[in-house]
């Protein structure tokens, strides 16, 4: 009894020990943090792995700081690659062939998916950690700002004796796999198909305002948000995705006057062309493609259309041409797919057509010829006052720049009304007249399309026919809910009272902060305002373009025109207080990607780097002030005509500059190139554990308020369409 009582009692307690203390070892420091989570809140939770992460990740980073900094411009000058790799780095990478070193970034994707697979998602603890880098300690301090450009040159120590230790390494210190990425149905909570709105946009920026609205969406509709303020708004691809499509109301913030007028006058045009652009997209969740219109469809379009305009051409009086740009107006403004359009070109139809041309459509694009010029040169006067107005306004009023935008086809409703159906041989004398008085005939023309259509159209098909109701609805959307502004965004600025001043708000509804690609610290500055503003309730915003931010402890090696702006690196006051610093190279180097294929193991920094050499050899220094080298090389036939233009350019005298002379840095120096090229995909691999510090300092500031209920940090787009592809999503009472 006593024998049967001890053996259970035994393996009871081998089993209490594997799971609470056989992961939690003095030896390794390691700990399983599925085991404390109890103890803590979901964002105490957070903030505990987020800082461990940091740790791992700075721990790694900290001693290749000097490879992250270097310049490649000064590979050659310095020679870099003796002193910033070791030799068994060296000696390995030299007998790796050029395919085995375009497969490093490959092996380190695989590496995270292994490393994921297994659930490998510890962290280490570092009680008594400190920041410490012999790099950053050797840099001259003002006070606790350090100044790198005061070190030309700093061999790294490296940790790791082979590539493979260091692609492991490397791999494990990135959000990818930090355990603390959500995915964007954990965002969206619900099942997604996408409407891919592709027009007016590049693939990328189409692949990511369709999804960046659909979060902001769901986000503010769940949230109760009145108001959505898009900072850095740009040409406005996501302001006018979240008016069309989501019906939200929209303030967007761009420090550009320029960026402001082209979003309005772009917001204009997607509003003309917004239904048709909605149905081909259902159009492809359906069939899977979207049907381009053929000759025949155009044609017949255009023989509707019967109106003049300044790119279209009458020939021979009878047969009507109406540039492209007009044609797909008038069908995106009829809202007519193929198979809804076979009413309006019937036999019947097309008959009368080609019946009444000869004698009533010259004298009708005769009239129409002549008030289509008056009308131009009416538009561009008024066109010409109202830039003035608006440059002194700074400002826009939607719905008069949609007014003028569209005033080229403003007589387009009452042309289709008269000439469509049953009295499409007979235009009227009102079919003639400007648009100035189509309001006042608007209701009798309208009710003149649905006496004809009756015979025709179904109920459904009649309602392709309220065009110019549908297009009034779209200039009154516009007006109501989209709101640009030209103003500088930094953490001054008063959120609530920029947004009443545009009229979107009374100042007492809620507000929600989103950017999609937020450049340099205007991301930083978009959490603190989200902090200070008691009406914002939400944050959602996808950063980019570390560099031309500004670090608290590292000395900005350039003045952009800003230098009282705050600091946006480290924002954490985890990080703060390790004084934290990573340098302006580094940060520019993590917009790097490894996602992207290559091909080919080329360095296009290889002629400026061999610049540098020739230029230190015959001036016997190199100035930080040489700008206007940029991409000059690309201009060029070869590197004497490069080196030519570039000594041109700085005001350096070229009478030592020959193409024997040229000819001989270019043989002497040719090994270096491939150097060069193998040196930068080492290097590379060093850009999502850079960018991954930057993103969780960002994360764990806003886990640090108490102002905070949730903090979520996602993966938002495909990293091989769009490298900057992380969200920080943030939530308030």
């Amino acid at each position: 009894m006593i024998i049967l009582f001890e053996r259970p009692t035994l393996h009871f307690v081998e089993r209490l020990y594997k799971l609470f203390f056989k992961s939690w070892t003095m030896d390794n420091t390691t700990y399983n943090q599925d085991v404390i989570s109890p103890r803590y809140t979901n964002k105490e939770q957070k903030v505990i792995k987020t800082k461990e992460k940091l740790k791992e990740m700075l721990t790694f980073l900290q001693d290749y700081l000097p490879l992250a900094n270097v310049h490649s411009n000064n590979f050659i000058l310095h020679n870099i690659w003796d002193k910033y790799l070791s030799e068994d780095i060296r000696k390995e990478l030299e007998l790796m062939t050029d395919e085995a070193v375009l497969m490093l970034h490959n092996r380190m994707l695989q590496n995270q998916n292994d490393y994921i697979k297994a659930g490998q998602t510890k962290a280490t603890n570092h009680a008594d950690w400190i920041f410490s880098s012999k790099y950053l300690e050797a840099a001259p301090r003002t006070g606790n700002v350090r100044n790198l450009q005061d070190i030309p040159v700093f061999p790294v120590e490296w940790k790791h004796h082979s590539i493979d230790h260091f692609l492991k390494d490397a791999s494990q210190n990135t959000l990818a796999c930090s355990g603390l990425v959500s995915t964007l149905d954990d965002l969206l909570c619900m099942d997604r198909t996408p409407l891919v709105i592709s027009n007016f946009m590049t693939p990328k920026k189409c692949h990511e305002v369709n999804i960046m609205s659909d979060v902001c969406s769901f986000i503010s509709k769940n949230a109760g948000i009145d108001v959505v303020v898009d900072m850095g708004s740009g040409k406005g691809y996501l302001s006018t995705q979240l008016v069309y499509q989501h019906n939200l109301c929209v303030v967007a913030v761009d420090a550009q006057t320029v960026n402001t007028h082209g979003a309005q006058k772009r917001a204009s045009l997607l509003g003309k062309q917004w239904d048709a652009l909605v149905r081909q997209a259902e159009e492809e969740v359906v069939t899977g493609e979207r049907k381009k219109k053929g000759k025949k469809y155009k044609k017949q379009m255009k023989k509707l259309a019967m109106i003049g305009n300044g790119d279209g051409e009458i020939i021979q009086n009878s047969d009507v041409h109406v540039s492209d740009e007009v044609l797909y107006d008038i069908q995106d403004l009829m809202n007519i797919s193929d198979e809804k359009s076979s009413i309006f070109f019937c036999s019947e139809n097309m008959g009368e057509i080609s019946k009444a041309k000869n004698d009533k459509v010259g004298p009708l694009l005769k009239d129409e010829t002549k008030r289509n010029k008056s009308e131009e040169t009416g538009h561009k006067e008024i066109e010409d006052k109202h830039d003035c107005i608006v440059e002194e306004n700074n400002a826009f009023n939607g719905i008069e720049d949609n007014k003028l935008t569209d005033m080229k086809n403003c007589n387009l409703p009452d042309q289709l009304s008269d000439l469509s159906l049953n009295n499409l041989h007979h235009p009227t004398e009102d079919s003639m007249s400007c648009d100035k008085q189509s309001d006042s005939k608007s209701s009798g023309n309208h009710s003149n399309i649905h006496k004809h259509g009756k015979e025709h159209l179904s109920d459904n098909k009649m309602e392709d026919l309220h065009l110019y109701e549908s297009e009034n609805s779209k200039k009154d959307k516009l007006s109501r809910l989209y709101h640009p502004v030209t103003v500088y965004v930094d953490d001054s600025l008063d959120i609530t009272e920029l947004v009443k001043q545009t009229g979107a708000d009374s100042g007492e509804g809620t507000l929600m902060l989103t950017g999609l690609h937020t450049c340099g610290s205007l991301g930083s500055s978009l959490q603190n305002m989200f902090i200070n503003s008691s009406r914002t309730k939400v944050l959602c915003y996808v950063s980019c373009c570390y560099h031309l931010m500004n670090e608290e402890f590292i000395k900005a090696p350039f003045i952009d025109g800003h230098e009282e702006e705050k600091p946006g690196f480290p924002m954490s006051l985890f990080l703060r207080e390790q004084e934290v610093g990573l340098g302006r190279a580094a940060r520019n180097f993590a917009s790097q990607t490894i996602n992207r294929p290559t091909s080919e193991l080329k360095a296009k920094s290889y002629p400026r780097s061999l610049l540098q050499k020739i230029l230190y050899d015959i001036t016997g220094h190199v100035d930080d002030g040489w700008k206007g080298l940029r991409k000059l090389d690309q201009k060029c036939k070869d590197m004497y005509q490069y080196v030519q233009k570039a000594f041109e350019k700085l005001k350096l005298p070229t009478d030592k500059i020959t193409p024997e002379f040229v000819s001989e840095y270019v043989e002497r120096y040719k090994e270096e190139e491939k150097k060069l090229a193998i040196f930068l995909q080492i290097k590379s691999l060093l850009a999502p554990c850079i960018e991954a510090i930057v993103l969780l300092d960002r994360y764990l500031h806003l886990l640090e308020q108490d102002c905070t209920t949730d903090v979520k940090l996602a993966q938002m787009f495909d990293p091989v369409i769009s490298p900057r592809c992380h969200a920080i999503v943030a939530y308030k009472e």
